[in-house]
């Protein structure tokens, strides 16, 4: 069962140059509640689903978009959710399989110009950046993030 909350502040059928820039987000769990709220207010319209209900709970309560309670894997769904007319749309699920096909169907089908998933698993790297889709892997960018923090030099170059 799908659950609708609030409205699109610009209908999806207002033409480009004159609405936001609409993102979708799938997963509203730590990171992809922190990336709504980053996200929403000035020129974006934020739609965000997530499975549970509850995980709209800790939004806060100034946060400005739509929330979809139900599978993010449901075309129907992604159709209510408006993915057709999607500017980005960011696969943030705990799970690597969900989040590469509603990334390959946002950019194959719904011709998304901008999508970006969470993988956890970097082996699977390559079969995303194949399709065009921009990877947020947490370890590698946590390991990037200590390595600045640390002044770690790269491999091959001299300690400063």
């Amino acid at each position: 069962m799908t659950t609708a909350w609030t409205i699109p502040r610009q209908a999806p059928d207002t033409p480009e140059s004159e609405r936001d820039r609409f993102v979708l987000i799938a997963g509203c769990g730590g990171f992809g509640r922190k990336l709504a709220q980053v996200l929403s207010g000035g020129d974006r319209s934020i739609t965000l689903i997530d499975l549970s209900p509850e995980a709209f709970v800790a939004l806060p309560p100034e946060f400005e978009g739509r929330l979809l309670a139900g599978d993010a894997t449901d075309v129907a769904l992604l159709e209510q959710a408006g993915i057709a007319t999607a500017d980005m749309l960011v696969a943030a699920t705990d799970n690597d399989n969900t989040n590469i096909f509603l990334a390959e169907i946002a950019k194959t089908i719904y011709g998304v110009k901008d999508v970006a998933s969470r993988l956890y698993d970097g082996d699977k790297t390559r079969a995303y950046k194949d399709l065009g889709i921009r990877i947020l892997n947490p370890v590698e960018l946590a390991t990037l993030e200590f390595e600045k923090l640390f002044d770690i030099p790269e491999k091959g170059e001299e300690p400063a």
